[in-house]
């Protein structure tokens, strides 16, 4: 399991109630400037905060995102359709999406392979838009803690990529030519449970309260309680990076997944590979049964060993129950001895 499915896939839940919402308005401008409104995927979706709204714009979305906790939370929305992959390899048709939108996680996959994938992906004069918010503005004694916590007692803890959020995207570079896009703000009333819950949320007060067995809030609680007595209007200002991708025509709008093509592959057991990168009957090859078995389960999705005799089994274009014995033996004896030298390594 990678460090950002571990990180994100513990605190979905948290993410669901108290990340902020995004203004209404950028949704309208993303649908206004894309070339049709047949199709958007929203990349490391997370709890669905940007997937939801485009669903009242546009006739198909796709939510992705790479942990399976996260992925429960936006199932339970109405409209979509979700499935877990790398940011690098999406099982979606070339030259299929009208939108392609990423909403503060351009940071943890942004490079060369990612928009290689983004010019892929979407429809001649597509929209890709990347957007993410740094620190809120309160009051001038809340905001001073929060810096307090932000660059000072975390600045230890955060993960490489949020030098990013902080420069608001700019350091980033792709090939794509720019757009101008209004200005864009969250702007909400919170209380002082919903600060602290969004705190709570921070990628580095995970690690601190990890590193240090506490919760790195109790250091500033009471000093910010004292600031926000009574509920607050709180606001960001949404930066981003956008972009319209490159000109090559493709035909059709849909994700179409070559693997349920094969024998024994269902829906679930064909996000399970798609998250693993794993996208066809040859990367299926490549890999063989017990490596992409292996794969999945490392990434924490709580698989049987009826998905290591299926993989094989749609190796062979026959039913798994059709493996003989022998078979099967084989593999959980090659299963054990890769786990075994995986441990020690």
């Amino acid at each position: 399991m990678s460090d950002i499915t571990r990180l994100f896939g513990g605190w979905a839940q948290a993410y669901a109630n108290f990340r902020p919402d995004y203004p209404a308005a950028l949704f309208d401008w993303l649908a206004e400037n894309s070339p049709s409104r047949q199709c958007a995927v929203d990349i490391g979706c997370g709890n669905g905060q940007a997937s939801l709204p485009l669903t009242a714009r546009f006739a198909q979305v796709l939510a992705c995102d790479s942990s399976p906790e996260q992925l429960q939370q936006v199932a339970k929305r109405a409209g979509l359709q979700v499935f877990a992959a790398d940011a690098c390899h999406l099982p979606v048709k070339s030259h299929s999406v009208d939108l392609l939108t990423v909403a503060q996680a351009l940071h943890w996959f942004a490079g060369s392979d990612f928009f290689v994938e983004v010019q892929r992906v979407l429809k001649p004069g597509g929209l890709f838009c990347a957007w993410c918010y740094g620190l809120m503005t309160i009051s001038p004694a809340i905001d001073a803690l929060v810096r307090e916590l932000h660059s000072d007692l975390l600045k230890d803890y955060w993960p490489k990529g949020r030098a990013s959020v902080d420069a608001g995207y700019r350091d980033i570079q792709c090939n794509f030519p720019r757009t101008q896009v209004p200005d864009f703000a969250i702007e909400l009333h919170w209380t002082f449970a919903q600060l602290i819950g969004y705190l709570k949320t921070w990628s580095a007060v995970q690690r601190w309260q990890s590193e240090h067995g506490k919760d790195p809030l109790e250091l500033i609680h009471a000093r910010l309680r004292s600031s926000l007595s009574a509920g607050h209007y709180t606001s960001w200002q949404a930066t981003r990076a956008t972009a319209p991708a490159s000109a090559q025509r493709a035909k059709g709008g849909s994700m179409h997944d070559e693997l349920q093509d094969l024998k024994n592959l269902g829906k679930t057991s064909a996000q399970w590979l798609h998250a693993v990168g794993i996208h066809n009957a040859g990367d299926l090859q490549r890999h063989g049964a017990v490596s992409a078995y292996q794969a999945v389960k490392s990434r924490g999705f709580r698989a049987s060993r009826v998905l290591l005799y299926a993989i094989e089994g749609a190796l062979l274009n026959v039913h798994w129950n059709e493996l003989s014995p022998g078979i099967k033996e084989q593999l959980n004896q090659q299963l054990e001895a890769a786990t075994l030298n995986r441990n020690k390594s």
